[in-house]
């Protein structure tokens, strides 16, 4: 499904901001206020969909879930 959710995820967020439910430029942390990780709240939606965000990669990852997941997973994703 990965092509796939990526246009229906755009269609998705473009509805919330005609709907003025989201705002591209207002960080992430506002609409969840529950971040796995501190560092992630000054993202925007923009960020998130432009993929510029600048989440680290699983080897920095901090949280528990996220450590979790990376050991569980084992594998590695240098770029």
């Amino acid at each position: 499904i990965g092509s796939t959710s990526k246009a229906v995820t755009a269609t998705a967020l473009a509805r919330l901001v005609e709907a003025r439910r989201i705002a591209l430029d207002t960080p992430v942390v506002r609409y969840l206020p529950t971040l796995p990780n501190a560092a992630w709240g000054a993202l925007t939606a923009r960020q998130l969909a432009s993929h510029t965000a600048g989440i680290p990669d699983y080897a920095k990852n901090r949280d528990l879930i996220g450590l979790w997941r990376s050991w569980r997973e084992r594998t590695r994703y240098p770029s």
